[in-house]
């Protein structure tokens, strides 16, 4: 949420301070990096789930 805020006010920077454009790379790039760290969480939490439920999904030992 935090990186797509970032990205958002990049363009707010540039509409309402004026900012100039070194600025607005490096809130681009921040967002960028946010986002792509966001996303490798997401992917480590989402296989910790998966490989800690295996057990219950295979069913009942016979």
């Amino acid at each position: 949420m935090v990186a797509i805020a970032i990205l958002f006010a990049k363009g707010a920077f540039v509409h309402y301070a004026g900012v100039d454009a070194l600025s607005t790379f490096v809130t681009w790039w921040a967002g960028i990096v946010a986002l792509w760290i966001a996303a490798f969480l997401t992917l480590l939490t989402g296989w910790d789930y998966f490989r800690k439920a295996q057990p219950f999904l295979r069913g009942p030992a016979a």
